[in-house]
């Protein structure tokens, strides 16, 4: 009622903030014994109450201990400080004031996500204990009443501002982390793509049948340790809480498809076949995470062949419920190797751990696959689940629910004599117009004669700058004579963020599609890489077949173009 909230406000206003003596002592003390006290350093701290004598107390207590101290005399002066961009360490805050609580300022400051860790410290007189609880409710850390002893409110004022201090470090440390992997793993795959497109180029010269031999071996071991790689690189990052997912538009059917490209050698090298089961029920399109949802099926698949001899692996989608604009999916990667017992079965999701150590030495593994494959099923909101019996293979099955999306429609046909489904897919690619944008001489070299071997002509630009004044050179009737521009990120001069940004707002180059080819694979590059314009973000080490594939898109793209035209 309005009579208790008038009597509740003059029990607030009617208490004393700290012991009288207290006060006398902190107003009467000398600068430079004030001085001798502190440790405290200069944090900022905002102080909050509608009552100026609290505010003098709090004030005088708080320079006591060299705190820098800012005041608001009530809730909406104190927001709109922060509005203007002041910022503060911690906030000292009244409950009771007028137009404007203490509880309201609190959740006010909550709703703003870069104020998440701003420690709020409740000071009041309000001591029932549903008080205390709506003001931990509202987002307060602490909650002190009046009268407070001094050194009290000391110690849980620093301690909170130490435990700030130590969340801002935690989240430099994280982001150091993050930007160190996204480094390493850069300047990993870099050479990494030197090894394997140089063993690539080298398969397909002239070689007696040892030197082919050495040379297969020598890219096997560089894609295992690519691998190896990437495995740790997830697992950081997922560990560091910096993975997140995406949520496009994708056809399943594609996704699967690119997958099973990546175990294309392994199929004609071994007696395994790869069979993938999809249920014909499942839609064209459904939205989530195309890449994530493809590394998953890579490691539980290349964990299935490396524990089965003969036999199959088979990846198997269903659809579990449809409802209204959701479907559930069932997936499960099927082997016939050599299967677990139930003891081992106990710890193949813990990181850094297979079924046993025997496991390790004679098949090999970072042990971290299957930890991170669990992490990314969960973060997609599903459980992992495995059944296996010891001789009759293994069943790694889960479930997750997507959103159903515009359904694809068919790719439009061309005209008969010009199908290309009884020849090579890559003689598309013929004529092709490409510029590469790349300064590594290596990569830059192994990128050209992928591009030469499909008939694609190239020219080559060693930074961005130079790949800008290439297509000016080449701009005729509005637009420039080239057909996509591959562009590298990290250049001398001008990097590819910097000229693809120049790219999209040329007006004679809209027509142009850009594609990173980049050693970065973090998906926070492709989203980045994605958000400045680019049409496609392709990684190093270059696989031929995702590469040539997606060079096919651009190539029949501008044919149905002519053809309809």
């Amino acid at each position: 009622s309005a009579a208790e909230g008038k009597n509740s406000a003059l029990s607030e206003s009617s208490k004393p903030i700290v012991d009288m003596e207290d006060f006398v002592e902190g107003m009467t003390l000398k600068q430079e014994e004030r001085s001798e006290n502190v440790d405290e350093g200069a944090f900022r701290i905002l102080v909050v109450d509608d009552e100026p004598v609290n505010i003098q107390v709090l004030t005088n207590l708080l320079l006591m201990r060299n705190y820098s101290v800012s005041k608001a005399y009530n809730g909406k002066e104190a927001l709109d400080l922060i509005e203007r961009g002041e910022e503060f360490d911690l906030v000292l805050l009244d409950v009771m004031m007028p137009k404007m609580s203490g509880y309201e300022v609190c959740r006010h400051l909550r709703e703003r996500y870069s104020l998440f860790d701003l420690p709020i410290v409740m000071l009041t007189a309000k001591n029932r204990v549903q008080d205390i609880v709506l003001g931990f409710q509202s987002g307060a850390n602490d909650y002190v009443q009046k009268p407070f002893d001094k050194e009290e409110l000391f110690a849980r004022v620093k301690t909170l501002l130490e435990l700030k201090n130590a969340m801002t470090a935690a989240m430099a440390a994280n982001k150091a982390k993050s930007f160190f992997l996204a480094n390493m793993s850069h300047e990993i795959r870099t050479p990494l793509n030197a090894v394997i497109g140089l063993t690539s180029l080298l398969a397909h010269t002239h070689m007696d049948d040892k030197q082919r031999d050495y040379t297969e071996k020598m890219h096997r071991a560089a894609v295992a340790l690519l691998s190896i790689i990437n495995d740790i690189l997830d697992f950081s990052k997922i560990d560091a809480g910096g993975m997140k997912l995406e949520h496009v538009s994708f056809d399943i059917r594609r996704t699967l498809e690119d997958m099973s490209m990546f175990f294309k050698e392994r199929n004609t090298d071994s007696d395994i076949s790869l069979v993938i089961d999809l249920d014909p029920a499942i839609p064209m399109e459904i939205v989530g995470d195309p890449l994530r949802l493809q590394q998953i099926f890579i490691n539980l698949v290349d964990n299935a062949y490396k524990f089965t001899e003969k036999g199959s692996v088979t990846v198997r989608v269903a659809v579990a419920e449809r409802v209204s604009n959701e479907v559930i999916l069932n997936f499960a990667v099927e082997d016939t190797g050599i299967g677990m017992s139930a003891k081992q079965i106990e710890n193949i999701f813990s990181a850094f751990n297979q079924a046993d150590n025997s496991y390790t030495r004679k098949y090999g593994g970072t042990g971290i696959g299957l930890a991170i494959t669990r992490q990314m099923v969960e973060l997609m909101g599903g459980k992992i689940n495995v059944s296996s019996e010891v001789g009759k293979g293994t069943v790694f099955s889960f479930s997750c629910k997507f959103q159903i999306g515009g359904e694809i429609s068919a790719p439009e046909e061309l005209e008969p004599d010009e199908s290309v489904e009884d020849a090579d897919k890559n003689t598309v690619l013929h004529g092709l117009r490409v510029l590469l944008v790349e300064d590594n001489e290596i990569n830059a070299m192994i990128a050209e004669e992928l591009l030469n071997a499909v008939g694609i002509e190239v020219t080559t630009a060693e930074n961005g700058k130079e790949a800008l004044d290439i297509l000016a050179e080449t701009v005729n009737d509005g637009e420039t004579s080239f057909d996509l521009v591959l562009m590298d990120l990290q250049m001398p001069v001008m990097d590819g963020y910097e000229a693809t940004k120049v790219i999209r707002n040329t007006p004679e180059y809209d027509a142009i599609p850009v594609y990173a080819l980049t050693a970065h694979a973090f998906p926070e590059e492709r989203a980045r890489c994605l958000e400045l314009g680019m049409k496609d973000h392709l990684t190093k080490p270059i696989d031929a077949n995702v590469f040539y594939g997606a060079l096919r898109e651009i190539a029949e793209s501008k044919r149905r173009l002519r053809y309809s035209a």
